[in-house]
């Protein structure tokens, strides 16, 4: 049957199992508002239904069916009120299942994809990252031996060679709380060699094979002394 009245809309929410919990929700406020309306009509109508009683009985009868319809609205308003926070629970239940399952489904796409990723794509960065490292050990070891051939010849101070890292297109310097932080204690080659102690762990923490090398190993290599500082 179609509802022709003022709670027609509002009805039609708290039939429609598809409503989301903010449709309900502003529904359920427009019932409750409704409920009011409808108390203080209630009261409105016991009033002039006993001021009728001393009228004549046509009177009376009126009041008395306007009592009864008022009852009837109220009842209706209350029915309604408590339709609407039953569903209001069950839809913010509903939702937020959905929403879980959602962030689950997402979480584990992603953490395929990620697993994915590092089956196919960890080695080979891994090797381009070791041979840089490679690279840049024996870079900076062949600069160090380079500027000292300079320092005998008394050249160094005129023509030395700086630092792979030191240089303004190597990478860039991050800064503590005093200014500039040492670059040393910074290094790729430092960082990516072991854990620097008090300081924060450089660009990298421990090395690409996944761990920190010792004092005696990093001893053994041909790295430039400010790197073991």
């Amino acid at each position: 049957m179609k509802i022709l009245d003022s709670l027609a809309a509002l009805i039609t929410v708290a039939r429609d199992d598809k409503a989301t919990s903010t449709i309900i929700a502003e529904s359920l406020e427009k019932a409750r508002a409704e409920y009011r309306a409808a108390a203080t009509a209630l009261a409105t109508a016991e009033a002039g239904y006993t001021d009728a009683l001393l009228d004549s009985p046509k009177a009376a009868r009126a009041a008395h069916d306007a009592r009864a319809d008022a009852r009837v609205e109220l009842d209706r308003t209350t029915a309604l009120v408590s339709r609407l926070e039953i569903r209001h629970g069950e839809t913010i239940e509903r939702e937020s299942e959905q929403a879980l399952t959602s962030e689950k489904e997402a979480v584990e796409a992603e953490a395929k994809a990620v697993a994915r990723a590092l089956r196919e794509e960890y080695a080979p960065a891994a090797n381009t990252i070791v041979a840089l490292l490679a690279r840049l050990q024996k870079a900076e070891a062949a600069v160090a031996a380079v500027n000292q051939k300079l320092a005998d010849a008394g050249r160094w101070e005129a023509e030395k060679l700086e630092a792979v890292e030191h240089r303004r297109d190597a990478l860039p310097l991050p800064h503590d709380f005093h200014g500039m932080t040492p670059r040393s204690r910074h290094s790729v080659l430092v960082s990516t060699l072991r854990r620097v102690e008090g300081v924060c762990d450089g660009w990298f923490a421990g090395n690409v094979i996944g761990r920190s090398m010792t004092a005696v190993e990093l001893s053994s290599l041909d790295v430039p002394e400010y790197y073991r500082r």
